[in-house]
C-alpha cells in the first residue's frame, strides 16, 4: 500500500498549475498520480491552487476502481474504493484511472477552450498538433460516460494528450 500522503511533487505540480487562471479557472481541473495499486487524485470541489495549504487529494484503490469500470458498474466512485479519507473523488477519476500514464494533467486552458468553440476547431487543431500524441473526444457528459468515450479512443491508439 501507498504512503498515507500523496507525493511531494503532485502537490507542488498541482499547486502551480491551479495557481494559473489561464490553466485551470476555480475548482476545475484535475492532477492524479498512480503507484501500484494507488491512485491520488483531486477530490471533488478542491481547489489545485490550495494543495499546500489544505488536504485536497484522496487515495484510491485503482485496482477496484478498475475492475467496475470494466464491468460497467453503475456507480464506480462509491466508497468502497476510498483509502483512508472523507473527501469524495472527483467526478473525472475513471477518466484518470484508465489513462495509462502514471501521472495525468487536466486543465481548461482559456486559450484552447477559444480554439474548441470554433465549428472547425478539431479540423484546425489537426495542424497545430503535428508531433503530439493527440485525440479529439466530442462533448460527452462527465463522469462514466466520458470515461468510456475516452477509452474508445486510447484503446485505438496511443494517446498522450486527449482534447475534449
Amino acid at each position: 500500500m501507498f504512503k498515507s500522503s500523496p507525493p511531494a511533487e503532485l502537490i507542488r505540480v498541482s499547486s502551480f498549475i491551479g495557481s494559473n487562471h489561464l490553466l485551470v479557472q476555480g475548482p476545475g481541473g484535475n492532477t492524479s498520480y498512480k503507484y501500484e495499486s494507488n491512485m491520488w487524485i483531486k477530490a471533488s470541489g478542491k481547489w489545485l491552487c490550495r494543495a499546500h495549504q489544505e488536504e485536497i487529494f484522496v487515495n484510491l484503490d485503482l485496482n477496484i476502481l478498475r475492475k467496475k469500470i470494466n464491468n460497467n458498474v453503475e456507480n464506480p466512485l462509491d466508497q468502497k474504493i476510498v483509502l483512508n479519507s472523507k473527501l469524495r473523488p472527483s467526478i473525472e477519476t475513471t477518466m484518470h484511472a484508465l489513462m495509462p500514464h502514471r501521472v495525468v494533467l487536466h486543465s481548461h486552458p482559456v486559450d484552447l477552450l477559444a480554439w474548441l468553440v470554433r465549428k472547425d476547431s478539431e479540423k484546425r487543431l489537426l495542424h497545430l498538433l503535428v508531433g503530439i500524441k493527440w485525440t479529439w473526444v466530442p462533448y460527452t457528459r462527465p463522469g462514466l460516460d466520458l470515461a468510456k468515450a475516452i477509452k474508445q479512443r486510447i484503446d485505438k491508439k496511443e494517446v498522450d494528450v486527449i482534447i475534449l
